[in-house]
């Protein structure tokens, strides 16, 4: 079963990071790092299966009307559709 949550509650941050390294997609940030990026995002989604994250997106924004999503995994199509209900 899947998953998606909305927020950073209760987030294994060690285990998200190796969850990205065994699936090559992992950017090199230290586990604070990537802390501090998934914080500082306008809006996150994490799709989880069997406590591995499976999948997420992080809405990138500076303020203004301009935004970008960061995503991994197949929440696309979720992420999407969070963006436009923001």
């Amino acid at each position: 079963m899947i998953t998606f949550r909305t927020d950073l509650f209760g987030v294994d941050w060690d285990a998200l990071k190796q969850d990205l390294i065994d699936d090559d997609f992992h950017n090199g940030r230290t586990t604070r790092q990537l802390q501090l990026s998934f914080e500082n995002s306008a809006s996150v989604v994490m799709a989880v299966a069997d406590q591995h994250c499976i999948g997420n997106a992080r809405l990138l924004s500076e303020g203004s009307a301009t935004r970008s999503w960061s995503m991994y995994g197949p929440v696309a199509a979720i992420a999407s559709r969070a963006s436009r209900r923001s």
